[in-house]
């Protein structure tokens, strides 16, 4: 599902919480492009990183930012993630910025800082709320967001894929192997964002380091054929030494399928 809020008002809740509409309006957008789809359609839209949080965005803050340099490129960005992407990786740093200082409109700074960083999921789903109004979106707090962002920039990369990394650690000593063992500590640069139907969600943990959450199982299948197309990465195997270790994860960022017969 798109986690999406499904419930009519005034109805038993069915979920702890619920992801804002970006993924649901995306489905739709698709589904409404042409009448008939193939397979082929289908793993596309599994890995379409197209980001409906920036259309709302940019709408909102669009003019206040200058034609030229990196605000530039992100006026003009058709606003599909990858990872070589400069405009995506500002676009990520702005919204960072525009949802901590919106925040600190409501509460003080320490504690919206502290929300921000522990609580980031459902952080920037009130964030996101807040940045559709005017009572919380001013003109002020759009300029400091922008000034913090194009500080932030060069300092914390400046493409998507530099910005947003998977950490993927074998169990074994927690990958504090030697690298020559190919049993260390190995980071990959990811397109998934949390809005996409790509999506992949990074948490910095309380007590330190990082957790990376992503839907990561894909199927598609025809009901007239005897097979499915899928990929599955699963996380570790919970055998460092396996050739199966990490499989199909590299299948997953770059959209291969294997074939599964029925």
């Amino acid at each position: 599902t798109a986690n999406n809020l499904i419930q009519a008002p005034g109805k038993p809740v069915i979920t702890t919480f619920s992801a804002l509409s970006y993924r649901y309006d995306r489905i739709a957008q698709l589904l409404s492009s042409k009448e008939k789809f193939t397979t082929e359609d289908f793993k596309q839209f599994q890995s379409d990183t197209h980001s409906l949080r920036t259309d709302m965005v940019m709408s909102r803050i669009g003019h206040l930012l200058s034609d030229d340099g990196i605000e530039g490129e992100l006026k003009r960005w058709d606003y599909v993630t990858t990872v070589d992407s400069r405009p995506a990786a500002f676009f990520k740093i702005l919204h960072d910025n525009l949802a901590r200082n919106i925040l600190r409109t409501k509460f003080v700074p320490e504690r919206a800082d502290k929300y921000f960083k522990y609580l980031s999921y459902a952080t920037l789903k009130i964030a996101d709320t807040m940045i559709r109004s005017d009572k919380y979106l001013t003109d002020d707090v759009i300029r400091k967001s922008i000034s913090d962002s194009l500080e932030a920039y060069n300092y914390k990369g400046s493409t998507y894929g530099e910005l947003e990394q998977i950490q993927l650690v074998n169990l074994l000593f927690g990958g504090r192997l030697p690298a020559w063992t190919g049993l260390d500590t190995e980071v990959r640069p990811a397109a998934f964002c949390e809005e996409c139907l790509m999506v992949g969600v990074k948490r910095d943990k309380p007590y330190g380091g990082s957790l990376y959450i992503s839907q990561c199982w894909r199927m598609v299948t025809d009901l007239a054929t005897n097979f499915l197309e899928t990929i599955h990465p699963g996380g570790t195997s919970g055998n460092p030494l396996s050739n199966i270790y990490a499989a199909e994860f590299d299948s997953l960022l770059e959209g291969r399928y294997k074939k599964v017969n029925l």
